[in-house]
């Protein structure tokens, strides 16, 4: 998209850019730089008249030498080994007594048809 610099003289109300006023410069598309010169007679065109936006630069890309990397990853901080730690072993809770049954807590010992110690519901 071209752009056109436009210097506003007077003051015009946009929706685009809000409140010009005497002395702003403005860039923006050719057909709403024509609006304002033209049609609104609050601009005028500036010395550069079209202008392209520059494109971004470019950063050239930088190579790692795979001797370097490895290097990097042996010479921990402080001395340490490289690479990840050990996993820590896995906590464990201690087994519940159950008395003679050996059930688990989760393992249901009632006799069908309920407890007979249990009070009738």
């Amino acid at each position: 998209m071209d752009l056109v610099e436009v210097e506003i003289t007077g003051q015009a109300i946009t929706a685009r850019y809000g409140t010009l006023s005497t002395g702003d410069i403005i860039r923006t598309d050719k057909a709403f730089a024509d609006h304002l010169v033209n049609d609104c007679s609050v601009a005028k065109y500036s010395v550069a008249k079209v202008k392209k936006p520059a494109a971004p630069p470019v950063a050239p890309e930088t190579k790692v030498k795979p001797k370097a990397v490895a290097a990097k990853a042996a010479a921990a901080p402080g001395g340490a080994p490289a690479g990840p730690l050990p996993a820590d072993p896995p906590v464990v809770a201690p087994a519940a007594d159950h008395g003679a049954t050996g059930a688990s807590a989760d393992v249901c010992t009632d006799p069908p048809g309920g407890d007979p110690s249990d009070p009738p519901a």
